[in-house]
């Protein structure tokens, strides 16, 4: 796996940012996308705290990039053909999905062929079988079972179109994961009305 290709390819993505007192990495998707041979169009930038990604963002739209839509932890741009998710999962309100450092991110990814990420210092981190997963092309599921659930069906079928494979255990450790999901959401959904209805009570 050659690092150095990696560093040289992202460069001018980082350049873009040159001379800002920032702090960032890109990680996950577009770095399972270079080592796999794909054509990348679309780059998660992600920040340590929602103050540098502001800065950041600044420079970007004053360079011509063109907001496209809010994300849930941050927002897109796009910037000469490319498009940049600009992040932070710091002082999320879901506890387990902070994280101010390229290491405490990849370790909350769902699958070890997205546990990688390269910060504007040059410094390369992955999971230690990310290398093996992606010549491999094999779907494993991260290991952290205590996780807040997230659904990313849409995820797992563009791994799927990409030619990665997944065996039976991994599957299943998908699919409780998912079951998860929805009874996380149905909690909420369901706490919420409780709390509307008490309002409402209180107002008659």
């Amino acid at each position: 796996m050659n690092i150095s290709q990696l560093k040289k390819f992202m460069q001018p993505h980082f350049e873009i940012f040159e001379g800002l007192d920032v702090y960032f990495w890109i990680a996950g998707g577009a770095i399972k996308d270079f080592f796999i041979g794909k054509n990348l169009k679309d780059y998660d930038f992600f920040f340590a705290s929602h103050e540098d990604r502001e800065i950041a963002q600044k420079r970007l739209l004053e360079s011509g990039a063109q907001k496209v839509k809010d994300l849930p932890r941050g927002e897109k741009y796009i910037y000469k053909d490319n498009y940049y998710d600009m992040l932070c999962w710091s002082g999320s309100d879901e506890s387990l999905a902070n994280a101010k450092t390229p290491e405490e991110m990849i370790k909350l990814f769902d699958f070890t062929i997205g546990m990688a990420a390269l910060d504007n210092k040059g410094e390369f981190v992955c999971h230690s079988d990310f290398e093996n997963h992606i010549k491999s092309k094999i779907l494993v599921r991260n290991s952290i079972q205590d996780r807040q659930p997230r659904v990313n069906n849409r995820r797992l079928l563009k791994y799927i179109k990409d030619g990665f494979t997944i065996d039976s255990e991994n599957l299943l450790k998908w699919l409780e994961d998912q079951e998860a999901t929805f009874e996380y959401r149905h909690n909420i959904n369901k706490n919420k009305t409780k709390q509307l209805n008490k309002k409402c009570n209180m107002l008659i």
